[in-house]
C-alpha cells in the first residue's frame, strides 16, 4: 500500500511538472503569435465603395450590381464605405442603402459624408442608429483600419472633425504599437476641404500611417496631406453613362495597389504606392498664416461651416 501511495505521489508530480512545462510553453507560444501578427503581416484584398447616394437617379441599381460583384469576388475579405451613403440625408434613403449594403457576403465597415449629415432630417442621429457608429476599428493582419466622420449636422458641404473624435483618435492611437501599419479612412479630402484637417494629420504623422483613403470627388486621385500619402476614389454611380464601380485594393507587404472595377470586370490598375518606412512631416498648429508680402484679395472664414466656433 505504501509503494502504491508512493508511485502515486510521484506520478502526480510528474504530471504536475508536464502541465507546468505546458502551460510555460502555451504563454511562449500566444505571445509568438502576438508579436508574429506584427512581424508577419499577410497580404489582403478588400473592396472600397465611396459616394453611393443612394436617393438619386439610379443609385439603388449601381449599388446593388457593385454589391453582387464584389461577392463573387472571393479574394476580398472585407469592404469599406467612405461616405455619401445617401443623397440627401434622408432616414429611407439610409435604410435602402443599409439593406443593400447587407447583401454582402463579407463584413463592411462604413462612415458618413457630407450628404448624409447637412440635410439629415435627424442631425445622422438615424446614420449612427442603423449602423451603431459613424466611425469605425478593425484589425486585420497587420493593419489597423481606422475610420472618422467628417460630415457637420446642418451645415454645408465642408469637413470638420468633432473635439471628441480628435481626442478618440489620439486616445486610440496611443495605445497602437509604433511598428503597426494603419490605414485611414474619412470622406473629406484631410486639407482645405476640412476646416481643422492640421489636427488630424498631426494626429496621424505619430503613427506608421500608409495611406488616407478619402472620397466626395467622385474620381480616382492620388493626394499628398502635408506629406501623407492619400487617396480619392471614385463613386459606385454611372459615370458619364460608362458603368458602375468601385475600387479592389490590394494591400501586399510592401505596397499598396488599387484596381478600378466596373461592369466589364477587368482589374484596371489605376495606382500603387510604395510603404514609406519614415515620413518628413512637418506639424502644423493653426492655419492663420501671415503673409506680410503680399495684399490679400480674398479671403474664407473657416468657422463658416461649424454649428459653433472652434475652441482651443
Amino acid at each position: 500500500m505504501i509503494l502504491e501511495n508512493l508511485l502515486f505521489i510521484k506520478f502526480i508530480n510528474s504530471f504536475g511538472l508536464l502541465m507546468n512545462t505546458f502551460q510555460k510553453t502555451k504563454y511562449f507560444y500566444f505571445i509568438f503569435l502576438l508579436s508574429s501578427s506584427v512581424a508577419f503581416a499577410q497580404p489582403f484584398k478588400f473592396g472600397w465603395i465611396t459616394d453611393l447616394h443612394i436617393g438619386s437617379k439610379n443609385a439603388d441599381a449601381d449599388l446593388l450590381a457593385v454589391v453582387n460583384d464584389i461577392n463573387l469576388k472571393k479574394e476580398v475579405s472585407f469592404v469599406v464605405a467612405t461616405g455619401d451613403i445617401s443623397e440627401s440625408g434622408k432616414a429611407e434613403d439610409l435604410k435602402n442603402a443599409k439593406q443593400i449594403l447587407d447583401k454582402l457576403n463579407v463584413p463592411y465597415y462604413i462612415i458618413p459624408g457630407n450628404h448624409d449629415t447637412k440635410w439629415s432630417e435627424s442631425g445622422a442621429k438615424v446614420f449612427s442608429e442603423l449602423w451603431n457608429d459613424d466611425k469605425f476599428i478593425l484589425n486585420f493582419s497587420n493593419t489597423l483600419l481606422v475610420g472618422l466622420n467628417t460630415g457637420i449636422s446642418w451645415r454645408g458641404g465642408g469637413g470638420h472633425v468633432a473635439p471628441e473624435d480628435l481626442h478618440w483618435l489620439d486616445s486610440l492611437f496611443s495605445t497602437v504599437p509604433d511598428e503597426k501599419e494603419i490605414l485611414f479612412f474619412v470622406h473629406h479630402q484631410l486639407d482645405k476641404e476640412v476646416d481643422n484637417w492640421f489636427r488630424v494629420t498631426n494626429i496621424l504623422a505619430k503613427k506608421n500611417v500608409k495611406e488616407i483613403f478619402v472620397g466626395h470627388g467622385h474620381s480616382n486621385r492620388v493626394y499628398n496631406f502635408n506629406r501623407l500619402p492619400g487617396v480619392m476614389g471614385r463613386s459606385t454611380l454611372t459615370a458619364k453613362g460608362k458603368s458602375w464601380g468601385y475600387t479592389l485594393v490590394d494591400d501586399q507587404v510592401d505596397s499598396l495597389f488599387f484596381f478600378e472595377i466596373t461592369n466589364d470586370s477587368l482589374y484596371k490598375k489605376w495606382n500603387s504606392i510604395g510603404k514609406q518606412n519614415s515620413i518628413d512631416y512637418s506639424q502644423v498648429d493653426s492655419t492663420d498664416f501671415e503673409n506680410y508680402s503680399a495684399n490679400i484679395l480674398w479671403q474664407k472664414d473657416l468657422q463658416s461651416t461649424l454649428v459653433a466656433p472652434v475652441t482651443t
